[in-house]
Parts: structure tokens; sequence; C-alpha cells
């Protein structure tokens, strides 16, 4: 278990990352003056990045509501073997 003290210390280590206005993804602002996601993307590779982001969301939300009905069952299959 991770002290409050090395939680800031690790904290402190992150690096400061702001929202691109074009794309919308994070990136570390103290490194780089562009967004390293788009900055070299024309119109067409940004429709396509974005079009991947979301995707990868809705694949992600999937995900979640299968791990969610799973761990329901589970749990009603572990009241219905103890009851």
């Amino acid at each position: 278990m991770m002290s409050l003290a090395g939680r800031f210390i690790l904290l402190k280590q992150q690096k400061k990352t702001k929202p691109c206005e074009r794309c919308g993804l994070h990136y570390p602002y103290e490194e780089s003056d562009s967004c390293v996601h788009c900055f070299d993307l024309d119109e067409a590779g940004l429709k396509r990045l974005l079009e991947k982001i979301e995707r990868q969301g809705r694949w992600y939300q999937g995900l979640g509501l299968k791990f969610f009905i799973l761990a329901t069952l589970s749990f009603i299959a572990l009241v219905v073997i103890s009851g």
C-alpha cells in the first residue's frame, strides 16, 4: 500500500497536460507547443482519428456492459447457491 507521501511524489512527477482544441485529446504542453496526436494530420486524417476514438469509446462501453452483466449474474448465482 502506498503512503500519502509516495502518492504526492508520483503526482508531482506526472507531466502537465491540456486538452487539444482540435482533437480533444490531452498532450503534455510543457514538452511541445502542438498536440502530439494531430499536429501533422490534415482534415481527412483528423476525421479518421476522431472516428477511431469514437469506435474505441463504444467498444469500451460495450465491454463495461458485458462485465456488469457478468457480475450481476455471478452475484445472483452466489445468492441462489448459498440460499
